[in-house]
């Protein structure tokens, strides 16, 4: 799972950035410039198509909430703070914050609030879905079949939760290269994405006695689909 953080202190934002990145979020930091530039972050899509933003605690919080959204940037937005403060945080939630948290906060809390906002946002109100006899998990867990679970690296998994938040459409390469890669400065080579759907295709094959549940639907993308001899079962 991928987050920008926007934290003005310097100490707080390499606490945080290590906090994160030590408990599996890949953590960008970025400067208030670098916020404003992102306008927009999302595609016009579901906010679980763009990386989450985590706004530290600062006076010009609101009005980047307020850029952002004014941009049309569809991203979660979480807003950190200090103590309990009612009106600031009906302030930010009505700027377009999506939650406001209060410091100190664990990482897997964020991490699981992010995805709870995801997953709504595609429309799925549980923590999880089944596909064709296999269960995926919208908070970070490996996806199971049987109640076993099936072993996927890091950028896999986001590849296949990706998949799993749309299961039955379609969902296009550059929206699976975002959900992975879309705020990272690094440029991975231009098959990547294909490389990480033939690995999820093989350990899905070799975890369910042969069933392909990944679908490539040519010069569009890729679909989590049941496999057909199991939806006739």
């Amino acid at each position: 799972m991928q987050v920008i953080l926007y934290e003005p202190d310097d100490a707080a934002r390499s606490s945080l950035a290590s906090s994160f990145f030590s408990n599996g979020l890949e953590c960008y930091p970025a400067s208030r410039e670098e916020i404003e530039g992102m306008v927009p972050v999302g595609r016009g899509g579901p906010a679980g198509a763009s990386p989450a933003i985590i706004l530290g605690v600062c006076p010009e919080a609101r009005g980047l909430v307020a850029t952002l959204r004014s941009g049309r940037c569809d991203s979660p937005i979480i807003a950190l703070q200090d103590g309990r403060s009612t009106e600031r945080t009906l302030d930010l939630l009505m700027a377009g914050c999506d939650d406001v948290v209060q410091r100190p906060v664990s990482p897997r809390e964020l991490a699981a609030r992010i995805a709870a906002i995801q997953r709504r946002a595609f429309g799925h109100a549980a923590a999880s879905v089944t596909v064709g006899g296999m269960t995926i998990y919208f908070d970070g867990r490996e996806p199971e079949i049987g109640g076993r679970p099936i072993r996927l690296s890091g950028r896999e998994n986001a590849i296949f939760r990706h998949l799993a938040l749309q299961s039955g459409k379609v969902v296009s390469k550059g929206s699976l290269y975002d959900a992975v890669y879309g705020a990272s400065n690094r440029m991975p080579f231009d098959k990547v994405i294909e490389v990480h759907i033939c690995k999820l295709r093989k350990k899905l094959v070799a975890a369910s006695g042969g069933h392909d549940f990944i679908e490539t639907v040519y010069g569009r993308g890729y679909k989590l689909v049941a496999p057909k001899d199991r939806v006739a079962a």
